[in-house]
């Protein structure tokens, strides 16, 4: 009777062995996968950052003042966004309004300028 049990007992172990049981350790939890938010600066998007479209009109430039980089004025996070001197300024990703802030304005002209195509 005992090397029944004995082997019973080895089986099950084993049974769960290959089934995969984790016996109470939890999974790991994989941090997510952080994509840039262009291809050109590879400058992830800041934890929590909205991704929803800007409420109120396109911006002014088709281009990012920052790198050159083209993305769609009607649909630019609001994070992603400046005002200066009146008009709705678009970036392409994250860190790029921040590089944006510390320009002086007669750098922000030159930008711009050229993000707008003149």
């Amino acid at each position: 009777m005992r090397r029944v049990m004995t082997r019973l007992a080895l089986l099950a172990a084993l049974g769960l062995l290959v089934a995969g049981a984790n016996f109470g350790c939890a999974p790991k939890a994989q941090a997510p996968a952080v994509k840039p938010a262009c291809a050109y600066c590879l400058t992830p998007p800041a934890p929590g950052t909205p991704s929803g479209p800007a409420k109120a009109g396109a911006t002014v430039n088709r281009l990012c003042p920052i790198n050159g980089a083209p993305f769609n004025p009607n649909d630019v996070p609001d994070v992603l966004v400046r005002y200066y001197k009146g008009m709705k300024v678009g970036f392409c990703c994250g860190g790029h309004p921040e590089m944006w802030d510390k320009l002086s304005d007669a750098e922000k002209d030159a930008k711009l300028a050229v993000a707008m195509g003149k």
